[in-house]
This record gives structure tokens, sequence and C-alpha cells, in this order.
């Protein structure tokens, strides 16, 4: 029976998060793990678009943060606090050179979708925030620090 598989259990838990444990470390393998759920998700046209970059550094941290949308309905509400704030990142990318621009978000929401699950495994809410929409100054810079990275 369905109730009695893990799924369900993983969805009925799959909710939004808008407050976190800034200080809880994630670790890098953990961010690998999940994207490699997202990137067994399907791909509208197979084109495989979606590029990742990942953030446990607190600094790069804190540039990602101003630039997300947070809670749409609440307008006010500017996002969690300090020490409430994700403490990793997963920046999702599309490739335009392989993108087709009607797919991109239909890309993106199965990805994030498949991972999001993942975040609950092993009875512990691993909390970070999946960034999609950045500022270009910012893509551009962590992408140069990724490729200088690894």
């Amino acid at each position: 029976m369905l109730k009695d598989l893990v799924l369900p259990s993983l969805v009925t838990r799959n909710r939004t998060y808008r407050r976190f444990y800034e200080d809880a470390p994630i670790a890098i393998a953990t961010l690998r793990e999940l994207v490699d759920l997202a990137r067994l998700s399907a791909s509208a046209a197979n084109r495989q678009p979606l590029r990742y970059i990942l953030s446990t550094d607190r600094e790069t941290n804190a540039e990602i943060f101003p630039t997300l949308a947070w809670a749409g309905y609440l307008k006010d509400w500017p996002g969690p606090e300090e020490g409430e704030r994700p403490a990793a990142y997963i920046v999702v990318l599309a490739d335009t050179a392989l993108s087709l621009p009607a797919y991109v978000g239909i890309d993106h929401g199965l990805a994030v979708g498949t991972a999001r699950p993942g975040l609950h495994l092993e009875g512990e809410l691993l909390l970070l925030h999946v960034a999609g929409a950045l500022e270009n100054d910012l893509v551009h810079r962590l992408v140069l620090a990724h490729r200088h990275h690894g």
C-alpha cells in the first residue's frame, strides 16, 4: 500500500520554511547529494540546462540573502532576521545555450521539487534555501568563484 512507503511521509512534510538555524552547519556533501537528486529529475525536451552553485560560506550567503524574495503575500516582510537565515544555499542557474525560455521554469520546478523531500531524510530537517533569481552581477561573481575553486 502507498501508506507504507516512505514517499508519502516525505511529501506531507515537504513544506515551505521561512526561518532557519543559521548557525547549524550543513555539509557541502549534503548539498551535493541534494543536487544529485535534482539532476535525476525530468527535463523539458531533455536538454538538462540546469547548473548548480553550492554555498555554505557565511560571506557568500550574506551576498545571496538580500537578492531573494520571501513570502510573496507578506509584502512588508523582508525575510528572516539574522540568526534565522539559511546556513546554505543551492543556486539553480539555467544554461542559456541549452535551455528553451519557455521551459526554464519547468526544469527549475521539477529539479527543486525532486530534491526538496531529500531535506527530510534520516528524520532530520536539513534547513537551506534554494535560490532561484539572483542579480546578474552576483551570479557572475558566483560563477567565477565556482570555476576558480571547483
